[in-house]
């Protein structure tokens, strides 16, 4: 630190400093020998602050210390896993997590708990599939528009013109507490099948996705109803929903929630729905430790 000519730091203090006259950033002591400079520019200017350190005499070495902040492995997974995850509700509860993996005995809640809310809550870092399934030109493309808040689908009234699935990040609810899904938009299914090269292939994709998908979205309108839940290859145990479609020009019977792209009436409803059957209560309360790392164990 000396070298740097930064005057001495205490272990938890922080403090603005000159970088070897590169830069202004800040610099951290987390301990006895870990200090962390943190300039503002963008790499043309680390890279100078790296030589400069260089012509001080200081070597540099290839060891990454990623998280020298964390007390513990723990907390140095949790800080990872913020890192990447996808929903902004995955911080606050990453953050309790050192604590109560170091309380846990493994018993009390059972490992079998355990596994079961961590599938759940392990979506806030890597976003959930939904798959919306519906006959061709019934608005799919239009619902998947506007739930993007901007165009990544065409729109035309001209049955398959979506020939391959088109998918966008969805954000459910607002603020700190907010969860993210990929919603992916499949070509129109008619049950009479494929007619040439082209639509066979991008059938055989939309099945594809539909196995992997975390949720199913069957989307219908007034006139065209709903494809057969029963000729998907869903997976036992992942969630259906009936989104009715252009409800402005009607009610889709049977539909669990109604919605119109065009006066975005419903749209809320939807993403509540999604997010209870993505995202349920009960894990989103769950006060357990949450294995969001395959390298966690009790004790």
């Amino acid at each position: 630190m000396a070298l740097l000519g930064i005057e001495p730091i205490s272990i938890g203090e922080r403090r603005l400093c000159d970088l070897c006259g590169i830069d202004r950033g800040v610099v951290v002591r987390w301990n006895e020998s870990c200090a962390q400079l943190m300039p503002h520019g963008g790499p043309a200017v680390v890279g100078g602050l790296l030589k400069a350190i260089e012509s001080k005499g200081i070597s540099i070495g290839s060891d990454v210390i990623e998280w020298p902040e964390a007390s513990d492995d723990v907390e140095s997974m949790a800080l990872q896993a913020i890192a990447r995850a996808a929903s902004p509700a995955a911080v606050s509860r990453l953050l309790e997590q050192p604590a109560r993996w170091r309380s846990w005995d493994g018993v009390s809640p059972t490992d079998a708990e355990v596994a079961e809310h961590s599938a759940i809550l392990n979506r806030l870092i890597e976003p959930p599939t939904i798959v919306a399934v519906g006959r061709p030109n019934v608005g799919k493309s239009a619902l998947c528009n506007v739930l993007a808040g901007r165009r990544v689908a065409l729109v035309a009234d001209i049955p398959g013109v979506t020939r391959d699935h088109v998918g966008v990040l969805l954000r459910l609810g607002e603020g700190s507490d907010a969860v993210e899904a990929r919603w992916i938009d499949t070509p129109g299914m008619d049950g009479a099948g494929p007619s040439g090269e082209l639509d066979r292939a991008a059938l055989t994709s939309a099945l594809g996705v539909i196995r992997e998908a975390d949720c199913v979205a069957l989307c219908g309108d007034k006139t065209g109803g709903f494809v057969d839940p029963g000729a998907l290859p869903v997976r036992d145990g992942v969630p259906v929903i009936r989104v009715g479609l252009r409800c402005d020009l009607g009610l889709a019977p049977g539909a669990d929630v109604q919605t119109s792209a065009l006066t975005g009436e419903g749209l809320g409803a939807l993403a509540g729905r999604l997010r209870e059957l993505l995202f349920p209560a009960d894990s989103m309360s769950w006060t357990g430790p949450w294995r969001f790392d395959s390298g966690l164990i009790p004790g």
